[in-house]
């Protein structure tokens, strides 16, 4: 059975759980792995360093607000070892609140 769900923003996004809690929606996203360009020396890698959970505010989804709980993946250059964190098409850098919100 094919249990593809697409929602507007959230693009290429593999949705790993969804729950439906009283007041609100939340989904537990993450990007699928790929190689990343430093943006210190533009090497290309794909080395893992570490994973960060953020927390994205998102429109409401059958009248519920809806939360992402974003597993975001962060790289290292091998060569130069700048630490940076992977490309996703649905929330800019430092924020909390969607594109689309």
């Amino acid at each position: 059975m094919n249990r593809n769900l697409f929602l507007p923003g959230l693009k290429d996004v593999k949705i790993n759980k969804v729950e439906i809690c009283e007041h609100s929606i939340h989904l537990y996203v993450e990007m699928p792995v790929k190689p990343h360009r430093c943006p210190r020396c533009g090497t290309e890698g794909r080395k893992i360093h570490d994973y960060r959970i953020q927390k994205i505010r998102h429109f409401k989804w059958f009248e519920r607000p809806t939360v992402i709980f974003y597993r975001k993946r962060r790289y290292v250059c091998q060569a130069c070892g700048k630490r940076f964190a992977e490309e996703n098409p649905f929330v800019e850098r430092y924020q909390r609140f969607s594109k689309e919100w």
